[in-house]
């Protein structure tokens, strides 16, 4: 076991074949971070002493002029020696603490032709969460898995949205879970949380992006009925678009909540708004001065929103994002490791080389 010491706090913590962030997050560690992927950047801390292996990262993350600065991704790092580590980023104290609990099934829909919303009993003490948040879920034992929570916390029932992807843990969902059943719950993780403000709010999903932006919208309407709140939700075709329904109910009881669906690649004649979702933001909004974006969905969707929204006004840090990166095991198993590490390339950490682990990596919410 190597000891990491972390300077901002101080604290020790001891890990093994865990990842940093893992096991300062495991002992309760307010550590930054959000995707646990090496997608966002928001772990990048400065290795003080000591060696680590990298895990595979997205160059965006990390940059080589980074690198050569002794920057490391806390989800990526795995300890070769004792270590001592500072992040970055600011540290939310206000994050609720991460737990293990039970939970049991208590409903299972199908609600497109890949999505199946899951809804979830805790056993004993509910799980505290922000909205926009996600949890680590584990089937019949199986390997954990990241899905966002689309409830408000104020709801103990938990909901995720789960694309069947044909892998171990959507393929189970899709075809072996019953209503009944017992499902491991680990979390909260993310820190594309909604906070209090005083702001418009645009909230900018793709596919079962949705999910943690459903959370967000749903709170921020209950804090204020009279929030500005728009909400963008994009789809290929109608058959994808789920939760319409509740969405459009929604702007009939608040008068400054607007809902926008659009539809990529429509099979045929629609009502609903076409083309890519952050262009129908782009011909809607000529500055975003002053509002809070929250954006969730597919990598590519998540960094074209993002750069409009700067492009159009919006502060740096009030733009939080939520890219879901797909987990290798559901698309493929060695294809997903294998782009990483040829985006990353095999560059050294500290003196030590980025390894090709045979693990799999720390799964991001909802894989699309």
């Amino acid at each position: 076991m190597q000891r990491v010491s972390i300077r901002n706090q101080p604290t020790v913590v001891l890990t093994g074949r865990d990842t940093v962030l893992a096991a300062a997050l495991d002992a309760g560690v307010p550590y930054p971070h959000d995707c646990r992927t090496g997608t966002c950047g928001t772990c990048k801390s400065r290795l003080l002493e000591g060696r680590v292996d990298m895990l595979p990262y997205a160059p965006e993350a990390l940059n080589p002029a980074e690198v050569a600065a002794g920057l490391i991704l806390a989800c990526r790092a795995r300890a070769r020696t004792d270590i001592v580590v500072e992040w970055l980023g600011a540290a939310d104290h206000e994050r609720p603490p991460v737990r293990t609990l039970k939970a049991e099934v208590r409903e299972i829909a199908r609600v497109a032709p890949e999505v199946t919303r899951l809804r979830l009993e805790v056993v004993g003490q509910p799980l505290f969460f922000a909205a926009g948040q996600y949890a680590d879920l584990s089937f019949a034992g199986g390997p954990p898995r990241a899905f966002s929570m689309a409830n408000p916390p104020s709801d103990p029932t938990l909901e995720f949205h789960i694309r069947h992807l044909g892998g171990v843990a959507s393929g189970y969902v899709a075809g072996r879970l019953r209503v009944g059943d017992r499902v491991r719950v680990k979390g909260p993780y993310g820190n594309a949380y909604l906070r209090p403000h005083g702001n418009p709010l645009l909230a900018i999903a793709g596919g079962v992006g949705l999910a943690p932006l459903r959370s967000i919208v749903l709170t921020a309407l209950d804090q204020d009925a009279d929030a500005s709140v728009h909400l963008y939700a994009g789809a290929r075709e109608d058959a994808d678009l789920y939760g319409s329904d509740e969405l459009s109910a929604l702007t009939t009881r608040h008068a400054h909540f607007h809902f926008v669906p659009v539809l990529s690649r429509p099979g045929g004649p629609t009502s609903h708004r076409t083309g890519n979702v952050h262009e129908a933001v782009a011909a809607d909004f000529g500055r975003l001065d002053g509002h809070v974006v929250h954006i969730a969905g597919p990598v590519a969707m998540v960094e074209a929103a993002k750069a409009l929204a700067l492009q159009r006004g919006a502060a740096a840090h009030a733009i939080l994002i939520d890219p879901f990166q797909p987990h290798g095991e559901d698309v493929g198993g060695g294809l997903m490791r294998a782009v990483f590490a040829l985006r990353s390339g095999l560059r050294r950490v500290a003196g030590a080389p980025i390894k090709r682990n045979r693990r799999q990596p720390a799964p991001p919410p909802n894989h699309p």
